[in-house]
């Protein structure tokens, strides 16, 4: 999913003798986009040279071949404005909603989608596929079928699965192959091609990101046709796609690996451990949850992940989403939202316009005040953090000890965001722990949603003494250290 450009020769199917030369390119500042150096409908000119004024056209299907290799393309809702003109000046800039390479379609249905991500292969750690042969040691056996590690059933009945296959080549005398995993999606009905990509690609980057604690990027993604396998069509998927870019140099494999597998690292979640331990439930239950529990939480997974993707964020604005996100959490896991029961909020609402009367405020006065008063009932943000930390058992434990006014410390941190420069070195250093203290708690939690009260038993017990946790904590004894001395 990397930026993409090259030269082709585009037409309508139902116009194919009328081919333009154009560029399709993908970046993230424009999206897909087609230009052409002419136009794709012929226009008839007046004998003054001019044609209708400006309008837009939108096409559902545009194939194209590609120069530097010949494959066809095939682009679906492809739609721009252009200005007619002689064919001599005519250029023409298109969106396009989605570009298929290695195909040549004429209808946007497919019957599987497969999404590959750059970490997935170290978050699912397949087994080996290589064996020594026992009674003749220099014999190595590699499998190279497609293993299904793990499945799902999502709502409607579409499977879900995760899967390890092998690329590359094999002859007589060279073997260069290599593994991969991803995950298909396979509906009951075929769908528009969009309409895969949006169902699963999205939430389960969400689920690798939250999982791992780092940016995921999505690295290819194949749509697949409905025929029999020996005419089915796969072909790779072009579409813009909001997400980091890619480390450079570009990471290796056992970079990928280190980053997920050693044990000071943020992982709390993979394929077949859970916070270190053996992952006590198949990953295909893990992920059916996933996706009943995210589509509860988007809006605080926005908010958490946002920043992941937008390095160039201020710390600021960082803090400002990450608060914003346990505020959204506490809400969407269900946790109440009111300060005091109905009813003991409108004795308290009485107790206070009582002694309004008493002292003698007009009787508009008192009216203001009353709506106002029995209006506000809201739990505060201090009272929604402590209570996602008396939730996170051990780990919120140790965030209290470190901080004991976490929450009151956190909810003051957030002021003062919309305009950074205003915040001197020991505070921005402090909001910068408790960011990450913060973004621990949140993701605790998510990953705690994906598993029983028996599977909770010690989540919380190794989380807090994961090595990672352990220097949030140790920053935050620190700089609770440094306030106090500052107060003193």
């Amino acid at each position: 999913m990397e930026h993409v450009s090259f030269d082709g020769q585009w037409w309508l199917p139902e116009n194919p003798q009328r081919r333009i030369p154009g560029t399709l390119s993908l970046d993230a500042d424009n999206g897909l986009m087609l230009l052409l150096h002419g136009d794709l409908w012929e226009t008839i000119f007046s004998e003054s040279g001019s044609s209708d004024d400006v309008t837009t056209r939108t096409a559902a299907v545009v194939h194209g071949i590609r120069h530097d290799d010949q494959k066809y393309i095939t682009l679906f809702e492809v739609s721009g404005t252009y200005w007619p003109m002689p064919s001599d000046y005519s250029r023409t800039v298109y969106g396009v909603g989605l570009g298929l390479v290695n195909a040549r379609l004429t209808e946007d249905l497919f019957a599987r989608l497969d999404v590959e991500f750059d970490y997935l292969s170290a978050w699912t750690q397949p087994p080996s596929r290589s064996d020594r042969d026992q009674s003749n040691p220099d014999v190595i056996r590699i499998s190279t079928g497609s293993r299904e590690l793990g499945k799902t059933e999502l709502a409607g009945g579409a499977r879900l699965s995760l899967y390890s296959g092998v690329v590359g080549s094999w002859s007589g005398s060279e073997t260069n192959v290599r593994e991969y995993c991803a995950f298909a999606l396979e509906p009951v009905e075929q769908c528009a091609g969009r309409d895969l990509i949006a169902w699963v690609v999205r939430p389960l980057q969400n689920l690798l990101a939250v999982a791992l604690g780092r940016p995921v990027r999505l690295t290819e993604v194949r749509l697949s046709t409905a025929e029999e396998a020996t005419q089915r069509t796969v072909a790779e998927t072009l579409f813009y796609h909001e997400q980091q870019v890619a480390a450079e140099p570009p990471l290796d494999r056992s970079d990928f690996a280190r980053n997920v597998l050693n044990y000071d690292t943020p992982t709390l979640l993979t394929a077949q451990h859970l916070v270190g331990e053996p992952l006590p439930i198949p990953v295909g239950e893990v992920l059916g949850r996933w996706f009943e529990e995210s589509n509860k939480l988007v809006d605080a997974l926005v908010q958490l992940l946002g920043p992941l993707n937008a390095p160039f964020m201020s710390a600021e604005h960082r803090y400002s989403s990450t608060f914003l996100s346990a505020e959204t959490l506490h809400d969407r896991l269900g946790y109440t939202t009111t300060d005091l029961p109905i009813a003991a909020h409108r004795l308290r609402t009485a107790r206070v316009l009582d002694a309004l009367d008493s002292a003698g405020l007009s009787e508009s006065d008192l009216t203001w005040a009353g709506s106002i008063i029995a209006s506000r009932n809201d739990k505060s943000l201090q009272a929604k953090l402590d209570t996602l930390l008396n939730e996170a058992g051990a780990a919120g434990a140790a965030l209290r000890q470190a901080a004991p006014s976490f929450a009151s410390e956190a909810g003051k941190l957030r002021g003062g965001v919309a305009h950074p420069s205003s915040s001197d070195d020991a505070v921005r250093r402090r909001r910068f722990v408790f960011e990450h203290a913060i973004r621990w708690l949140i993701r605790g939690l998510i990953i705690s949603r994906l598993l029983g009260e028996t599977e909770l038993s010690h989540y919380w017990e190794r989380l807090a003494n994961k090595n990672e946790f352990k220097r949030v904590v140790k920053a935050l004894e620190a700089t609770a250290r440094a306030e106090s001395g500052a107060v003193g």
